[in-house]
Order: C-alpha cells, then sequence, then structure tokens
C-alpha cells in the first residue's frame, strides 16, 4: 500500500519540479513488488543501478556490520539493499548519475562498532538543461506515463495479486476472530454455573479464580470483537482503496497503448497521403 500511495504522491507533487529525489529506508528489496511500483509507475531511476548495475549494494544485515546478527546472514549472506537515492528529471531538465557508493567505513575509527546498523548511500547526480524541445508540465506528464509500459503493467498485477490475497486474508481473520469470540462467550457463561462446596474457603478461592477468568474473557472478547469490527474493517478499507489506485494506473496503461497506437495509425495514414 505505501509503495503505491508514494508512487501517487510523488507523480502529483513533482510534475513540474526540474529534480525530484526520494531517498531513505524503503524497508523492501529490489525483488519486492513495493520497490518496483515505486520504480516503474512513477518512474524513477535508481542511482546504484544507474552507476553500478544490479549487483551489490547491500545496506543492510551486512556481514561486515557490528550490528548484524549472525542468525540473519542465513538467508541474505551478502546483506538486503533496501536504502535508495531515486531521483526523476523535470520537464526540460537532463539528469546523470555520475556515481553512487556506500562511502561509510566498517567501523567507528578508534571503536569496534559501526556507524550505524545500516550503511550510508551517497550519489553524485549531474543536472543540466535539455537542448531539445521544451515540453509543458502537462507534456512532459504524458511523455513520463508511456515509459515501460510492460514493466508497469507487471509490478501492478503483481501489486493487485498480493492485495487480493490480503484481503481474503482479512476474510479469513475476521471469521477466526468472531469464532474464538463466540468459544470466550461460551466458557464465560460456564463460570457463572455454581459448583455445590462445603468448605467456604475453597468457596473463596473458587470465586476469586472465577473472577479472574472472567476478567480475562471479556478482555479476550473484547479484542477479538474490536479486531474483527474496526481493525480489519479499516484495513480491508485501505486495502480496496489502494485496489482502485491500481485499477486506475491499469486504465492509465490501456489509455497510453491507445494514444500510441493511434498516433502510429495516424502517422502511417499520413505517410500514405
Amino acid at each position: 500500500m505505501h509503495g503505491v500511495e508514494s508512487a501517487q504522491w510523488i507523480k502529483f507533487s513533482s510534475s513540474s519540479a526540474d529534480l525530484t529525489i526520494y531517498a531513505g529506508d524503503f524497508n523492501t528489496e529490489p525483488k519486492d513488488i513495493p520497490y518496483q511500483i515505486v520504480r516503474y509507475v512513477t518512474p524513477l531511476h535508481d542511482a546504484w543501478v544507474e552507476a553500478n548495475g544490479q549487483e551489490g549494494g547491500e545496506t543492510s544485515e551486512t556481514p561486515s556490520n557490528s550490528y548484524t546478527h549472525r542468525s540473519a546472514l542465513r538467508d541474505s549472506p551478502a546483506g538486503k539493499r533496501i536504502d535508495y537515492i531515486m531521483y526523476m528529471s523535470g520537464p526540460n531538465t537532463k539528469v546523470e548519475t555520475i556515481s553512487c557508493s556506500l562511502p561509510l567505513p566498517n567501523r567507528v575509527p578508534g571503536k569496534n562498532i559501526s556507524y550505524s546498523d545500516h550503511e550510508g548511500v551517497t550519489a553524485k547526480i549531474r543536472l543540466s538543461r535539455s537542448g531539445d524541445q521544451q515540453l509543458t508540465a502537462r507534456d512532459y506528464v504524458r511523455s513520463q506515463s508511456i515509459k515501460e509500459l510492460d514493466q508497469k503493467r507487471f509490478v501492478v498485477e503483481k501489486g493487485k495479486e498480493i492485495l487480493l490475497h490480503s484481503l481474503r486474508n482479512s476474510r479469513y481473520m475476521k471469521v477466526m476472530y468472531l469464532i474464538s469470540s463466540l468459544i470466550c462467550a461460551l466458557l464465560l457463561g460456564l463460570t457463572f454455573i455454581r459448583i455445590p462446596l462445603d468448605t467456604a474457603l475453597y468457596l473463596t478461592l473458587l470465586d476469586i479464580g472465577f473472577f479472574i477468568v472472567r476478567l480475562c474473557l471479556t478482555l479476550s472478547i473484547s479484542y477479538q470483537l474490536l479486531m474483527a469490527f474496526l481493525f480489519l474493517k479499516r484495513e480491508r478499507h485501505s486495502l480496496r482503496s489502494t485496489m482502485c489506485s491500481l485499477d486506475c494506473i491499469l486504465d492509465n496503461h490501456t489509455e497510453s497503448i491507445i494514444n500510441i497506437d493511434n498516433g502510429t495509425n495516424s502517422s502511417g495514414q499520413k505517410s500514405r497521403l
């Protein structure tokens, strides 16, 4: 969801800027759909990829970092690349990545600890005016929307699959919470059944025990009903909202393809004339 929101926010807020830079800890790897949505839907350039290619650039849970637990290296022996510097040029500007690197040494001088649990990332970017035909902000946004259309459609479809799975899972969780709360309610009712005891001490201890059990069951029922009817409902609304955003992106993708085809057909007609 955050990947879609970020991509949409960048597109709508930076159409007239000469340079847009989007950087930080994205908490997602290049192979993950949130990263790909941010990169291809916006679209943005990844400074590390532009300068060094797809390999390297790991910034989190790296083997040389003092804060990395050995268990984290089992799945990713080289670490994970989740910190990025991404950018997008504006209308009538040209942006080029000169270099991108991880500048910090492995240890703080004189100490046996790293600067942070994440490696720093730095990039040198050259910005210049384009000598090509001048574009308005609207024409520039339109030209950006037809870049890498196939890749954009692929990642959006994958994003929709993840959202549909999450919606199904939320419905399943709602049923589980309701069933669990019903079981707790039945157990709560059983605690009110009187048990005949001859000793007043045992009866007092039993009442105290039942009070604690009733309190725990009441809190459990309240929590599960809140999850089923409030929090999961809000989550489903957010998921459906994100799904609508992805549908709009796909509609714009289809419209862009139609415009391209119409433009090709028009050119072909003009050439025949």
